[in-house]
Order: structure tokens, then C-alpha cells, then sequence
């Protein structure tokens, strides 16, 4: 399976804020960059579809992430 290229992006968030954030995205299940391309993905997609159909598809996948972590922790 071929990997997608990747583009490497910089931002600023408040310190506190990220600090407060990484236990929590680590706790979801998923990576940093993971986290903030699935949050992008998604709030691009709301141009489109109802925000409430958004907000499903986060949860899904954050489930999934979850379940993906544990599969890994048990292997």
C-alpha cells in the first residue's frame, strides 16, 4: 500500500490550550497531526453537509481510533 504524500504545515496555538489538548488527543487514540487533519477534514466538509452529520462522522472516528489503539495494546 502506497503512502500519501504529506505536507508538512506550522501554526501557532496557545500554549496552555496544546498542553491541555495532547493528553486528550493521545487519550482518543490518535496522533497530534492525526487529530488536527481529521478536525480539518471534517470542519471543510460542513461546507457541504449538515454540521450535525460533521459531528457524528468526529465521534465515529474517534471511537475507531480508540478501538484501533486498544487492537494495537492487546497484539
Amino acid at each position: 500500500m502506497e503512502k500519501k504524500k504529506k505536507t508538512h504545515v506550522h501554526f501557532k496555538i496557545d500554549p496552555v490550550v496544546w498542553e491541555e489538548a495532547k493528553p486528550v488527543i493521545r487519550e482518543m487514540g490518535f496522533s497530534q497531526s492525526g487529530f488536527i487533519e481529521l478536525m480539518l477534514k471534517q470542519f471543510v466538509r460542513a461546507e457541504t453537509v449538515p454540521f450535525s452529520e460533521v459531528l457524528g462522522d468526529i465521534f465515529k472516528e474517534a471511537i475507531g481510533a480508540q478501538q484501533r489503539k486498544k487492537k494495537r495494546a492487546r497484539d
